[in-house]
């Protein structure tokens, strides 16, 4: 539909043949959190067969609610620890860093889990100086640990970490996105107001 609309304007005598076409409808999937003893599970698994850095990035995860693109690009300088709240302007998708989803930067609210699991980076990324580093924002704070590198995508948290912890916790499968709506559900749960928790993970 783009690319006709795009034609069209360039153009100019070309009739848009998408014209009077409704798109097909389309029912995205639910939400399906883990439990928290899932998750706890999980992350158990993590910590005991892979390595601290996974298991800091989905204890990061679980702890904030943020979109996987958002997390493999955080970088030290995005972290406010005096107010205890990290800035999340920035995504990257196939290897390239792209604004947010919905081009309104945030600030999410830590708690003390998620401090902590950036506690555990620091040894790793917060400092040194590699081909990584920002001149304004440091280094990315997450990385892989297979390759020493900061992660570009999804792929690997998931294969190399993630589904082998839900399969010997015992767990059905669920991708690693719903580490956000696990905290989405927690933090309902808890008795969060909803639209605290909308602001942070950063919805419409």
């Amino acid at each position: 539909r783009g690319v006709f609309a795009l034609a069209g304007r360039t153009l100019k005598k070309l009739d848009d043949p998408m014209e009077g076409i409704e798109n097909s409808k389309h029912q995205a999937p639910p939400p399906d959190p883990l439990s928290s003893q899932e998750m706890e599970l999980v992350l158990g698994e993590i910590r005991a067969h892979g390595d601290l850095r996974a298991w800091a990035y989905f204890e990061f995860a679980f702890m904030t609610g943020m979109r996987p693109e958002e997390l493999i690009e955080l970088r030290w300088g995005d972290v406010d620890w005096r107010a205890g709240s990290i800035l999340v302007q920035r995504a990257k998708t196939a290897g390239e860093v792209k604004p947010l989803k919905t081009y309104n930067a945030r600030d999410v609210d830590l708690v003390a889990r998620a401090v902590a699991a950036l506690e555990t980076m620091k040894p790793w990324t917060m400092v040194g100086s590699t081909d990584d580093t920002d001149r304004a924002l440091g280094r990315r704070i997450f990385e892989n640990p297979v390759t020493d590198r900061a992660w570009n995508d999804e792929r690997s948290q998931r294969d190399t970490f993630w589904r082998p912890a839900l399969r010997r916790a015992g767990i059905r499968w669920r991708r690693p996105y719903q580490t956000r709506h696990t905290y989405a559900a927690n933090a309902l749960m808890a008795g969060v107001n909803p639209a605290y928790i909308a602001r942070q993970m950063g919805h419409k």
